[in-house]
């Protein structure tokens, strides 16, 4: 795919020093163009196993978290279009647009801001799509990300918890989807999808 042209892209970057004795501070990058919007936090930090939140196996530690990456941002209100109403194909950003900002948000916190290094683990929780099915989640993992879980009770909580089993698949469904990736990776796969 051709790259958009994003000369006009705001980006915002800050850095917080919360601890002292952290070897990089914490950080919230944003990029935003044409609706597209990305926003990203570098903080190393981990998904640990609970049953009563996730189903993970093992404790996913990461660098860097992926807040938001959509393309129906409307940034006045700080809200985002719904799929459903009538106007959002009208109003998405461009084709790509949000996941060509993702990869020059990354390429500017690794090289221009010497924040990031390319074996630290990106982390997101993707929302759960129905039509089609798993739409985001295989989006996804065309970049780069795998998956490590979801963001639900196991099975065994929930019946712990009072509910039925036969109802459990449909409350599996409608958690987000913890995925994790390496910079590296999706790098990538940056360099293979956008041509310069």
């Amino acid at each position: 795919m051709d790259k958009h042209d994003t000369t006009d892209a705001e980006t915002t970057y800050k850095a917080y020093n919360l601890n002292p004795s952290d070897e990089r501070p914490y950080i919230i990058a944003k990029k935003y163009f044409k609706k597209a919007y990305v926003h990203l936090t570098v903080n190393d930090d981990k998904y640990t196993p609970n049953p009563k939140f996730n189903n993970i196996s093992r404790i996913l530690p990461y660098n860097i978290k992926i807040n938001y990456l959509c393309g129906f941002y409307h940034k006045d209100k700080r809200t985002y279009e719904s799929h459903k109403s009538k106007s959002y194909t009208e109003s998405r950003s461009p084709k790509g647009l949000p996941r060509q900002l993702l990869c020059e948000l990354l390429e500017e916190l690794l090289y221009d801001k010497l924040r990031i290094e390319e074996d630290d683990i990106i982390v997101l929780d993707a929302n759960p799509s129905y039509e089609p099915e798993n739409f985001l989640v295989k989006m996804y993992e065309s970049i780069g990300f795998r998956v490590a879980g979801t963001l639900c009770k196991t099975k065994e909580q929930y019946i712990k918890d009072g509910g039925e089993e036969e109802d459990y698949n449909d409350y599996f469904y409608t958690g987000e989807t913890i995925m994790w990736s390496t910079v590296k990776r999706v790098r990538e796969w940056c360099g293979k999808y956008f041509k310069n």
